[in-house]
């Protein structure tokens, strides 16, 4: 039996918005589509006659990626992107900005801007920029998230989901066996943020008073609608189906932050819904440096105060555990996204 294994080592993700591509460190990423396929079957025969598509593909892909301060690319002045866009870093300063990342993913999966997404070699000596030796996904992000933990590296989450086949799904051929690092786009150095960069409370830049939180997970879903017509295309990539079937985000979507700890006496009211103070509300701070950070220097993630509150409080405890892990849940309708 013949064995091929092919590394991957030219990748570089580049999640794309309507006005920036962005360049992200990436741990892990994945793709995958699904094409609806059913049996013709008819009277007086065991078998089917044919097995045909009755309807338009649909693709998903994830990616779970370092929220960083800062990091450099191989040759970042010249880095080639598919399309005609600016190619910019995704460190935690430009996530919350009115045009950064975060708000600009959601902007753009509300109004159905259907962009490339990809996970590819790029800028590689005598070959184009599309290097074929990953995916592309033409699509909208359809969930967000954030988790972090002492002691860990926080990690965001991207989910994307399109209509059609994926633009592009290598499955492993000569053609990934690259000696380069991702090309021009490849990341050479990176400092991630660490537990340290993670602070709750009503006070930019300073934990939640008295409680010990030992972990905090947002995550914030846009679920998606694809709207078609009667006639139109259905077979294909999702650039030769995309002027017959559309997929849109469909508000309200729900936003939820989850604080684990050994103590979280003010957290459910630093929480709760807080009419006008603005204060208050769920919300994590990202940033490198800490409470002694300069200001825009990092990303808060907020949930808005309307229509935000407390859903859950647990206590759990096992013989032997020097205390009970307490868990708050707030949730909400809405995620706002600014600089610290």
């Amino acid at each position: 039996m013949a064995i091929n294994r092919v590394l991957y080592a030219t990748q570089t993700t580049v999640i794309q918005t309507s006005n920036t591509a962005w360049i992200i460190p990436t741990q892990t990423a994945s793709a995958d589509e699904t094409i609806p396929q059913d049996d013709v079957l008819v009277l007086g025969k065991l078998g089917g006659v044919a097995r045909l598509q009755k309807d338009v593909a649909s693709c998903k892909a994830s990616f779970k990626c370092y929220l960083v301060d800062s990091f450099i690319s191989e040759d970042w002045a010249n880095c080639d992107v598919q399309g005609d866009k600016t190619a910019l870093g995704g460190n935690v300063g430009a996530l919350g900005t009115s045009a950064g990342m975060l708000n600009m993913l959601e902007q753009d999966a509300r109004a159905g801007n259907v962009l490339n997404h990809y996970c590819d070699s790029t800028g590689v000596a005598g070959t184009s920029a599309n290097q074929n030796d990953g995916f592309q996904i033409f699509g909208i992000c359809s969930s967000m998230g954030i988790d972090a933990s002492k002691g860990a590296f926080p990690m965001l989450d991207l989910a994307f989901e399109g209509v059609g086949r994926l633009e592009q799904l290598n499955m492993g051929t000569g053609g990934t066996l690259s000696a380069t690092s991702g090309g021009k786009c490849a990341i050479k150095t990176a400092v991630p943020l660490t537990s340290k960069d993670v602070y709750l409370g009503s006070i930019i830049g300073h934990a939640t008073t008295g409680d010990t939180v030992a972990s905090v997970k947002w995550s914030y879903d846009m679920p998606t609608e694809t709207l078609s017509r009667l006639g139109g295309t259905i077979l294909g990539q999702s650039s030769q189906i995309k002027n017959d079937n559309k997929v849109f985000s469909k508000p309200p979507f729900k936003a939820s932050m989850v604080a684990d700890g050994q103590s979280l006496v003010k957290t459910p009211g630093e929480w709760a819904n807080s009419g006008a103070d603005v204060t208050k509300g769920a919300f994590m701070i990202l940033e490198k440096g800490g409470e002694n950070a300069s200001t825009n220097n990092g990303c808060k993630v907020k949930l808005e105060d309307a229509g935000t509150n407390v859903s859950t409080r647990s206590l759990s405890q096992n013989v032997g555990d020097v205390g009970a892990t307490f868990s708050v849940t707030a949730e909400g309708t809405k995620t706002l996204f600014t600089v610290t």
